[in-house]
């Protein structure tokens, strides 16, 4: 589910996670973490998980962007790796949750990535990320 045989692509889709879980991630990070993601596509095109990653980055990006037209673009981008993700690994919690993502901070779509987290939730229920993503959805929705 979402993973690969190629080592290299494994060792470059890791290299920026470490940006990603970083609080003090800032927009060069990102960037360096977008290029890290770029190669384990390049070298597995089928390696979902690299996807999802690329989306992440993609939103938070996004938000420290100035020009509306790079903003859009980024957005964009972000919700075509997610959906990539998902259609390269339907039973993958972490290409739902990169589209709940995508759906809630990109789009505004919250009632879209609910239903992306429920699907996160079922594939993978003691992910502590889907959880939190999921319970600030319902709240955001008043489903306390």
């Amino acid at each position: 589910m979402g993973g690969t045989n190629n080592p290299q692509a494994y060792d470059a889709y890791l290299r920026p996670l470490r940006f990603y879980h970083d609080s003090d991630t800032d927009n060069a990070k990102l960037q360096a973490s977008l290029a890290a993601v770029d190669e384990a596509i390049a070298l597995d095109r089928d390696y979902a998980a690299p996807y999802a990653l690329r989306a992440y980055a993609l939103i938070w990006l996004s938000f420290g962007i100035s020009d509306l037209r790079a903003i859009s673009d980024a957005r964009q981008k972000a919700v075509a790796a997610a959906e990539r993700a998902v259609a390269l690994a339907p039973n993958f919690a972490e290409a739902h949750l990169a589209l709940g993502q995508v759906r809630w901070h990109a789009l505004l779509y919250l009632a879209g990535a609910a239903a992306e987290y429920d699907q996160a939730l079922a594939s993978n229920p003691g992910s502590a990320a889907v959880q939190r993503a999921s319970a600030g959805t319902a709240a955001e929705l008043g489903h306390f």
